[in-house]
C-alpha cells in the first residue's frame, strides 16, 4: 500500500506527463492491431542511428512528426514510447547525460518562427483524447475511433516552458529565435539557410527542415559533426532542384546496394533514406485523404503523396514509353515481322541480323549495350530499325576490362559475330590508372583475350559523339513514330531494365530555384546505359550482312593485332594504309 507521499508523487508525475507532449506521444508501428500494414514504422524512423538520415515525403506524410520527436528526444535526453509502453532512445550511448549543441536549419528566418518554433515549443503536433477507461489523456487513434474526432484536443508542446532556462530572440513577435537554452545544459541554435554557412563549431545534432537556399552548404554542415560523432537528419518534400537532396538520396541507395552485393555490412550503413507516403498515414481520415488525392493530377500526386522528385518537366526523353518502344508488344496482335522474330527468340536478335555492342568503360559502373539492325527486307520503310536486346550494367560490381569482356563473350551465342564496337570516345582516349596504355587499347586487349568474334570488316573502337545535344536529337528522331505507327528504335524492355529505368528517369540539370538547363544532363545520376544508346545511334547504325560463319581464324586475330599496333603505337604499316570498315587510315 503506497504512502500518502508516494501517492502524491505519482500524481505529480502523472500531471507532468499529461502536460508533456513528448511523454504522451506513442510511436506507431505496423504490428499495432487494427493499423494498416502500410503504416510507417515510427519506432524505426525516430530511433534510427545512422549518421545522416533523410525523411522524404509528401504533405502530411508524417516526416515533420518523426523529425520533431527525434529532435526533442535528443535535446531533452529522454526516450520516446511505443503503444506497448516500450522505451526507445534517440541519443547514442556516448551522448546520454551530457549537454549538447544542436542546430536547426530552415530556408529563411520566417521558417524558424512559423514552422520550427511551432513544432517544438507550441501545442498541436498531434491530437490527444481522454481514454474512456483511465480518464487520462493519450494520442488519438484515427484508425479505430474516428467517431470521437470531435473530442480531440491539441497535444502539449514537445519542449514545455518548464524545460527552458533562456530564449534569445531575433524577432520575438514572429517567434524567430536565435537560441534556446535548456535546464539540462543543451543549447538549440536556429539558422536560416540563406545566411553564410557557420563554420568552425563542433555540433552534436543538426536538423534541416524543408528546402535550403544553397545546396553546397550541406557538406559544410556535415563537417561540423566529425569531432563529436554527431547526427544529422533532413525532413523535406522532394525538391528536384536541390542537388544536396539528390546526392543524399543517391548515397543512401548506393550504401544499400553495397549491402545487397555483400560489399558493406548492415551495421556500417551511415546514410539512410525513409520515403513516406501521405496516403499511408493512419492518423488522417479516409475522407480527407480521398479528397486530397482526387484534387491532384497524377504528376502532382507523385510528389505530394508519394514523395517522388518532380522531374517530369526536366526529363531528357519525356516521350520514351516502355509500351510504345517495347520491341515485343504486350499484345501479340500488334506484332510485325521484327517483333514476331524477337518474341520467338526470347527477345534476342538472331545471328543473321547485324550485331554491334557499345561500351561505356569504368571499373565501378561499366556498361555494355547490345544492339542489332535487322535486314532491310524487314524494315517497314527505307529507314533502318535499331533494336536494343540486352545490357550489362556493373551496378555495385567491380568489373575490370577482362571480367567485363568475359561477360560479353558469355552473352555471345555460337555463330554470332559483331560488325562494330562503339566506345565513349572521351573515356577511351584516357590512360588507365596505374597503366601506360589507353583505356580503349586496354579493352581491346581484353576483347582479344576473351576471343569475342568479330567480322572481317569489323570497325572498332568507333567513338560515339561527344556532343550531347546532337546525340539527343538523333535519339529523339529514333523515338518518333514512322508512318507505319512504329518507331525506328525498339528496346527489349524485359531484358534491358536498367536502360529502361535511365531513359524513364534521367533528367536535365535543375538549379536550386527549379530552372531547367536543357544543355546539360544532371550530374551524379545513373546514365551509363543511356549514354551507350546515344553513342550507338550517333554512329548511324545500318545493316551489314554478317559472314556465313562466326569462326575466326588465327590470321584474322593477327590482322587485328596489327591494327592495334599501328593505331596505338603509331607504327607505319608496310603498305602505308589499312582499311577498317571502308575507312582508310594512313
Amino acid at each position: 500500500m503506497p504512502t500518502r507521499e508516494q501517492r502524491e508523487l505519482i500524481q505529480n508525475v502523472l500531471r507532468q506527463r499529461q502536460s508533456d507532449g513528448l511523454a504522451l506521444f506513442r510511436a506507431l508501428d505496423p504490428s499495432i492491431p487494427g493499423i494498416p500494414d502500410t503504416a510507417p514504422n515510427q519506432v524505426e524512423l525516430i530511433s534510427c542511428q545512422a549518421t545522416e538520415v533523410m525523411y522524404r515525403g509528401g504533405n502530411r506524410s508524417g516526416k515533420s512528426t518523426a523529425g520533431s520527436i527525434r529532435f526533442a528526444c535528443a535535446a531533452r535526453d529522454l526516450p520516446f514510447y511505443d503503444w506497448s509502453g516500450n522505451k526507445h532512445y534517440v541519443r547514442p550511448q556516448y551522448q546520454r547525460g551530457k549537454p549538447l549543441t544542436m542546430w536547426v536549419i530552415g530556408l529563411q528566418l520566417n521558417h524558424i518562427g512559423q514552422t520550427i518554433h511551432r513544432l517544438l515549443f507550441e501545442p498541436g503536433l498531434y491530437q490527444i483524447i481522454k481514454d474512456e477507461d483511465t480518464g487520462l489523456w493519450r494520442p488519438f487513434r484515427e484508425w479505430e475511433e474516428s467517431e470521437r474526432r470531435d473530442e480531440c484536443q491539441p497535444s502539449p508542446p514537445l519542449i514545455p516552458k518548464s524545460e527552458i532556462s533562456e530564449i534569445s530572440w531575433s524577432r520575438a513577435a514572429a517567434r524567430e529565435f536565435d537560441a534556446v537554452h535548456l535546464h539540462n545544459g543543451t543549447s538549440i541554435y536556429a539558422y536560416a539557410s540563406t545566411s553564410d554557412v557557420k563554420q568552425g563549431d563542433a555540433v552534436d545534432w543538426i536538423w534541416i527542415d524543408e528546402r535550403i537556399a544553397f545546396p553546397g552548404h550541406y557538406d559544410e554542415w556535415r563537417a561540423r559533426l566529425i569531432d563529436k560523432r554527431g547526427k544529422m537528419f533532413w525532413t523535406s518534400k522532394p525538391f528536384a532542384g536541390n542537388r544536396a537532396m539528390f546526392d543524399l538520396s543517391a548515397k543512401a541507395r548506393k550504401q544499400q546496394e553495397e549491402v545487397e552485393f555483400g560489399e558493406r555490412k548492415p551495421e556500417d550503413v551511415h546514410v539512410i533514406e525513409f520515403i513516406l507516403k501521405t496516403s499511408n498515414n493512419p492518423t488522417l481520415s479516409e475522407d480527407s485523404m480521398r479528397e486530397f488525392r482526387e484534387s491532384l493530377s497524377a504528376e502532382a500526386l507523385a510528389v505530394r503523396d508519394a514523395g517522388e522528385y518532380e522531374i517530369s518537366n526536366a526529363l531528357i526523353y519525356p516521350y520514351f514509353s516502355n509500351v510504345t518502344h517495347n520491341a515485343i508488344p504486350a499484345n501479340p496482335e500488334f506484332d510485325d515481322e521484327i517483333s514476331r522474330i524477337l518474341r520467338d527468340n526470347n527477345g534476342i536478335a538472331p545471328n543473321n541480323w547485324c550485331h554491334e555492342f557499345i561500351l561505356d568503360p569504368g571499373t565501378y559502373k561499366p556498361a555494355v549495350l547490345f544492339g542489332a539492325v535487322p535486314p532491310p527486307d524487314l524494315w517497314p520503310d527505307d529507314h533502318p530499325v535499331c533494336i536494343v536486346y540486352d545490357e550489362i550494367f556493373g551496378r555495385g560490381r567491380k568489373l575490370d576490362a577482362y571480367k567485363l569482356m568475359q561477360i560479353v563473350k558469355e552473352k555471345t551465342p555460337p555463330g554470332r559475330v559483331y560488325n562494330k564496337a562503339v566506345i565513349d570516345g572521351h573515356a577511351g582516349r584516357q590512360t588507365s590508372m596505374g597503366a601506360i596504355v589507353r583505356v580503349d587499347q586496354l579493352y581491346w586487349k581484353a576483347m582479344k583475350h576473351s576471343r569475342i568474334p568479330t567480322s572481317d570488316n569489323c570497325r572498332f573502337w568507333v567513338e560515339g559523339s561527344d556532343n550531347f545535344r546532337a546525340r539527343k536529337m538523333i535519339v529523339d528522331e529514333h523515338l518518333m513514330l514512322r508512318n507505319n505507327g512504329q518507331p525506328a528504335l525498339r528496346i527489349a524492355i524485359q531484358r534491358c531494365p536498367f536502360l529502361t529505368k535511365q531513359l524513364t528517369e534521367n533528367h536535365f540539370q535543375i538549379d536550386s530555384i527549379g530552372n531547367v538547363n536543357d544543355e546539360k544532363p544532371a550530374s551524379r545520376q545513373e546514365d551509363d546505359l543511356r549514354d551507350c544508346l546515344e553513342y550507338w545511334l550517333s554512329t548511324k547504325p545500318t545493316y551489314v550482312a554478317p559472314p556465313a560463319s562466326g569462326n575466326l581464324s588465327v590470321d584474322l586475330w593477327k590482322r587485328h593485332q596489327r591494327f592495334i599496333d599501328e593505331r596505338f603505337r603509331k607504327q607505319k604499316p608496310e603498305n602505308s594504309t589499312i582499311s577498317i570498315g571502308g575507312a582508310t587510315l594512313v
